[in-house]
């Protein structure tokens, strides 16, 4: 805004000054936001979030219960998907879901997810009838490893077991009670579910006269059996053991005895699977089987995968492999994988994944298994440059109007011709206008990242309209973005006049300051004027704070000060003034 002021003193009438101004326009918004929100439910939460993507854009991380904002978006229809779920949660709705986005505002989605346990539970019952049932009770085991003890007539519920089939047994049998049915039963656990299995046992009266028998396992060597084993008195029924364990059968018959151990592994052997032990009134006799087990021959053995890349352009995301038709398998552009229990045998390794200006060498080769032995299966990638797109290519200016001396941050986002980013793409602007400067976050930031971004911050000491455009590898990009640079405000103002009151022609000094918006140094002129006598005042760079000037018509004036302004800051006039009395000159 410039001003202008006049005076004329006529026959006691003064005319005054008359100002005129502009405002800057503000254009509409013309994009919207989508604002995404998840809730998570359920025992076992995914712990490491989830990912959205907003139609093809680079997908985002977001928390299990968390919000993300993606702004600047086209009117109209986007297409919103929700991913990176563990297997055991699950989303309410639709999934990806359609959202209509309106000029100048926020559509806001909740995706509702609900996680399962990942692990189930086992109930186990025992149900015992009969005359001189067992007063100590019994121990569960499963999979052959004791879970503890559970009583003549109780239910135990068993936790975080794996999903799969389990084999549960039941001992601590006394020797006058049988158990009805499989002393050991294979059950299935299913995520988030309990299984129950129950044990009916029958009781007989005990004989008057017996004794107790103490049955031992110890187990040593390489690969022992993980099942356990059982042992059979008399060539009664079996009963599980674990395979360094203690079982104690009570109430057995006085005399001799024959204990039977079965169900070992063909790697271990017994020192002898059938002993005979006496038992005495009143007494407990002990009996140990000792079992030593040999190593497994392995059936297995391990592929080994290696990728190295090399060229220009290489594919950011990395490959995947796959073996004969499993499933694939991530791996980095100079990485390694190995790939355990593995069949023996001749196998398929197939390459995939690779981005279009990339070759592999072999892409699908032979690997022979050995039992115990790593087969190397290794892969090398090509890369050609890539050159950028002009019109996929993309620039982002935030804030898009700024003060002289703001910054607004500059994107350029480098793409090529299929929309991929491309990273190590040098990038230059060129910016309208005089006063400008840019600058990057760190050293090699005009360079592009993985994302295809280079970023930097622009700030101009001169007010107006600035047209950026950037060249990216030597292409330049079709996109472009105006920031407008407006001036800083600026006051004046009267801060003395020492000379009040002066006689008519006496040069009076009148001293004033100018105050700017932000801090900084104005330059420009100032004027020290009275509205009374508009024709007399001083003219001054606005550094030298006061001036100097004569008043000739007798009466009071209204000293008035005006700042010129600058390329930074706007002109100003003092809003108050100051009154000054002149009187007649002394004769």
């Amino acid at each position: 805004m410039s001003i202008r002021f006049s005076g004329i003193l006529v026959a006691g009438l003064s005319l005054g000054f008359v100002a005129c101004g502009g405002d800057s326009l503000t254009l509409p918004p013309s994009s919207g936001d989508l604002e995404i929100t998840t809730t998570t439910g359920g025992s076992e939460p995914d712990a490491d979030g989830y990912t959205v993507q907003v139609d093809a854009q680079q997908p985002q991380a977001i928390a299990t219960a968390g919000t993300l904002r993606v702004s600047d978006l086209t009117p109209g229809a986007h297409n919103v998907l929700l991913s990176g779920m563990a297997p055991n949660c699950s989303v309410a709705g639709d999934n990806p879901r359609s959202l209509t986005v309106a000029v100048g505002e926020t559509t806001s989605a909740t995706f509702e997810l609900t996680c399962g346990s990942t692990t189930g539970g086992l109930e186990v019952t025992s149900q015992t009838s009969g005359a001189d049932q067992d007063a100590d009770g019994y121990s569960i085991s499963v999979d052959g490893s004791d879970q503890g003890p559970l009583g003549a007539n109780a239910t135990v519920t068993l936790g975080n077991l794996a999903p799969g089939s389990h084999v549960v047994g039941l001992a601590g049998v006394a020797n006058n009670c049988s158990i009805d049915g499989d002393p050991l039963r294979a059950v299935t656990v299913s995520p988030g579910q309990t299984a129950s299995v129950t044990f009916a046992v029958t009781c007989s009266q005990l004989p008057p006269d017996v004794g107790n028998l103490q049955i031992t396992t110890n187990t040593s060597g390489t690969d022992q059996d993980d099942n356990g084993y059982q042992f059979s008195l008399d060539g009664g029924q079996p009963r599980p053991i674990g395979i360094n364990s203690t079982a104690l059968l009570t109430s057995i018959a006085v005399g001799q005895h024959s204990v039977v151990l079965s169900n070992v592994a063909g790697n271990c052997n017994v020192d002898d699977d059938s002993k005979d032990v006496t038992i005495t009134s009143g007494q407990t006799a002990a009996l140990t089987f000792t079992i030593t087990c040999g190593a497994i021959p392995p059936t297995t053995g391990t592929i080994h995968v290696t990728t190295t890349t090399s060229g220009d352009n290489q594919d950011t995301d990395g490959y995947a492999f796959k073996i004969d038709n499993g499933q694939n398998q991530p791996i980095g552009l100079n990485g390694a994988q190995d790939v355990a229990n593995v069949p023996v045998g001749v196998h398929t390794v197939v390459l995939s994944g690779l981005a279009s200006n990339c070759r592999a060498d072999d892409p699908s080769q032979q690997a022979a298994v050995l039992p115990g032995g790593t087969a190397n299966v290794a892969f090398a990638v090509t890369c050609q440059a890539i050159p950028p797109s002009a019109s996929r290519s993309s620039m982002l200016a935030d804030p898009r109007t700024i003060p002289t001396g703001g910054t607004s941050t500059i994107t350029v986002t480098v793409r090529d011709a299929s929309g991929r980013a491309l990273a190590g793409i040098p990038v230059t602007l060129d910016i309208t206008g005089t006063g400008n400067s840019t600058t990057t976050a760190s050293p090699g930031s005009d360079v592009t990242n993985q994302d295809g971004d280079a970023v930097f911050t622009f700030s101009s000491t001169d007010a107006g309209d600035k047209t950026v455009t950037a060249t990216a590898g030597g292409v330049k990009i079709k996109d472009t973005e105006v920031i407008t640079v407006f001036r800083r405000t600026s006051t004046i103002q009267i801060t003395s006049d020492p000379d009040d009151p002066s006689t008519s022609g006496q040069p009076i000094t009148v001293g004033f300051t100018v105050t700017v918006e932000g801090g900084g140094t104005p330059t420009g002129t100032v004027d020290i004027f009275s509205l009374e006598e508009g024709d007399v005042g001083c003219h001054v760079d606005v550094s030298a704070g006061s001036c100097t000037f004569p008043l000739n018509s007798v009466g009071l004036h209204h000293l008035q000060a005006s700042y010129s302004g600058d390329n930074q800051f706007t002109d100003s006039l003092d809003p108050d003034g100051e009154e000054h009395t002149v009187n007649p000159a002394t004769p």
